[in-house]
C-alpha cells in the first residue's frame, strides 16, 4: 500500500508495535512505574516513525527530482556522475541514511555531492535544526553540560568538542549577518515612544592564552527594566563605538525619544556613549561604582575591617546619594592620610570624583524618577560570565567572541530574527568552492 510513494503499512506497522508494546506495559507495570515505562515506550516509537518517515520522505523526493548525470563545472569543465555517496545525518530524532549522487570534475578534480549540500546539511551530519538546538544549548552551558543535555533531552550523542564547533560557526555567521546588515532590522524594542530608554557599556575581563582581554559590553534597556539588548566585542573602543551604534540602529534603540546614558568612570566608556548618543538627555555614573571608590578608600586610610572605615565610608555613600557629590568633595579636601599608599589612593579619588561630579547628581535624578544604578548591565556581564569565565576556560579570541555573539542574541530574546545558513559550517574557501558549484548544480537540478 503506497500514498505518493511513501509506504503506509511501514509506518502503521510500527503503531501496531507501539501499541502492543503499551499494552504489555498496562499488564505487567505496577502502578508507580506505569507512566514512566509507557513514556519510555511511546518515545522510541514515535522516534522510530519520525525517522522512517523522513528516510521514506527524502527517497520520494529524490524518485520526483532526479539528480542530473552531469553538469557545467565552474571551472568551464564537466561534473560527471561518479557513483552514490551516502550519509547518515543526525536529526532531532535520530539517525537518518540519505544518499546523493557523487559528482567529479576532470578539468578542477573537484569532488563532490552537491545534492546533499543543497540540504543545508552545512558539510556537517547534523540538520539545521539539530544543529540550532546544539548552538542553543552551548550559549546557555558549558560545552560538557550541553552535550549532556542535548543526550538528555534528544537522545542525540555529540562530543562536547563537535557541539562547540557547531556552536562558534553559527555564532560567526550570525555575527557576521548582523554586522553587514543582511538581517531585517528587528525594530521591536518593545517600549513606548514617549519611554526613555538607558544606554549603558561596561567591560569585563575573559581569559585566553595571550593573557586576560576585555570583552565590550552594551547594554539597552527600558526604565521598568522588562526589555532588554545586548551586544558585546573583543574590538578595541572606536571599533565597539561603530559597533554600538549599528547595534543601536538595528533593534530601533536610536528612535527612542529620549536616552540615558549611564555607565562606569572607565574613558572608553563616555567616549562610545558620547559619540553614539550626543544628545542624551541625562549622563550619569553608576552610584554603585562611586560607592566602591569611597570604600575603597576608607579601607586603606583606616584599616580592612576597621570600625571607622565602615562609619567614614557609610556616611559619604548616604551623603552622596541624599545631597550629591559636591559635599563629599569637600570632605575630601579635610583629609589628611598618613601612609602614600593611602595618599595616592586619595588623589585618585580625588581626581575620580572631580572628572564625574557633573554626572553624580544623584538627588535631582532620583526626584526625576531617573534609574541612578546600572543593574541591568551588571546582570548582561554575569549572564555573558556564567558561560565565558571560569577557573578552567581559556578561550582563543575567535571562539569566545562567537560564543559571546550567541548568548547576546539568546539573552536579548532575539534568536528566531536569525536563520540557519546554507554551507554554515564549512570554512571559507569551501564556501567559495562550494557555493559556485551548487550554482551550477541547481540549474541543472531544474532544468532535468
Amino acid at each position: 500500500m503506497e500514498t505518493q510513494g511513501i509506504r503506509r503499512d511501514e509506518i502503521i506497522g510500527l503503531l501496531h508495535e507501539m501499541l502492543n508494546k503499551v499494552e504489555q506495559i498496562c499488564q505487567k507495570a505496577a502502578p508507580a512505574e506505569l507512566l514512566n515505562q509507557q513514556e519510555d515506550a511511546a518515545e522510541r516509537w514515535v522516534r522510530k516513525i519520525g525517522q522512517l518517515t523522513i528516510q521514506r520522505g527524502f527517497e520520494l523526493y529524490r524518485q520526483q527530482r532526479p539528480e542530473p548525470r552531469q553538469f557545467a563545472c565552474p571551472c568551464g569543465g564537466q561534473a560527471t556522475h561518479k557513483g552514490r555517496w551516502d550519509t547518515t545525518v543526525s536529526t532531532v530524532l535520530g539517525e537518518v541514511a540519505l544518499h546523493g549522487l557523487a559528482y567529479a570534475c576532470r578539468s578542477c578534480k573537484q569532488t563532490a555531492s552537491p545534492g546533499l549540500e543543497q540540504l543545508w546539511l552545512n558539510g556537517r551530519t547534523f540538520t539545521p535544526r539539530l544543529q540550532e538546538a546544539m548552538a542553543l544549548l552551548d550559549a546557555s552551558l558549558s560545552q560538557r553540560q550541553a552535550a549532556s543535555l542535548l543526550t538528555r533531552l534528544l537522545r542525540v550523542r555529540v562530543s562536547a568538542g563537535t557541539l562547540s564547533d557547531v556552536a562558534v560557526s553559527w555564532g560567526q555567521a550570525w555575527g557576521g549577518l548582523r554586522e553587514q546588515g543582511a538581517v531585517a532590522a528587528l525594530r521591536r524594542f518593545d517600549s513606548k515612544p514617549a519611554e526613555p530608554m538607558y544606554a549603558s557599556t561596561d567591560g569585563m575581563r575573559v581569559c585566553t592564552p595571550t593573557g586576560w582581554r576585555e570583552l565590550k559590553v552594551a547594554a539597552f534597556y527600558n526604565s521598568d527594566k522588562t526589555h532588554k539588548r545586548v551586544c558585546a566585542s573583543f574590538s578595541r573602543s572606536d571599533e565597539f563605538s561603530h559597533q554600538l551604534g549599528h547595534y543601536a540602529d538595528w533593534v530601533g534603540a536610536l528612535d527612542a525619544a529620549e536616552v540615558r546614558c549611564i555607565g562606569d568612570g572607565a574613558e572608553w566608556v563616555w567616549n562610545v556613549l558620547d559619540t553614539n548618543f550626543p544628545e542624551a538627555s541625562e549622563r550619569i555614573i553608576d552610584i554603585f561604582h562611586v560607592h566602591e571608590h569611597l570604600w575603597d578608600y576608607a579601607k586603606i586610610a583606616y584599616g580592612e575591617g576597621a570600625a571607622q572605615a565602615k562609619r567614614w565610608a557609610s556616611e559619604k555613600c548616604h551623603r552622596l546619594k541624599h545631597e550629591g557629590p559636591w559635599l563629599v568633595q569637600r570632605s575630601l579636601v579635610r583629609q589628611r592620610p598618613s601612609s602614600l599608599e593611602a595618599q595616592e589612593a586619595l588623589r585618585q579619588l580625588k581626581g575620580y570624583m572631580s572628572t564625574h561630579a557633573d554626572r553624580m547628581d544623584y538627588p535631582r535624578l532620583q526626584a526625576a524618577g531617573v534609574d541612578v544604578g546600572s543593574g541591568p548591565m551588571e546582570n548582561a556581564c554575569k549572564q555573558l560570565g556564567v558561560r565565558l569565565k571560569g577557573a578552567d576556560k581559556r578561550w582563543r579570541l575567535e571562539r569566545a567572541e562567537a560564543i559571546a555573539v550567541l548568548r547576546c542574541i539568546y539573552l536579548s530574546d532575539e534568536w528566531d530574527a536569525f536563520p540557519a545558513l546554507v554551507m554554515l559550517n564549512r570554512t571559507g574557501a569551501q564556501r567559495a568552492a562550494l557555493l559556485p558549484l551548487i550554482h551550477r548544480y541547481n540549474e541543472a537540478f531544474m532544468m532535468n
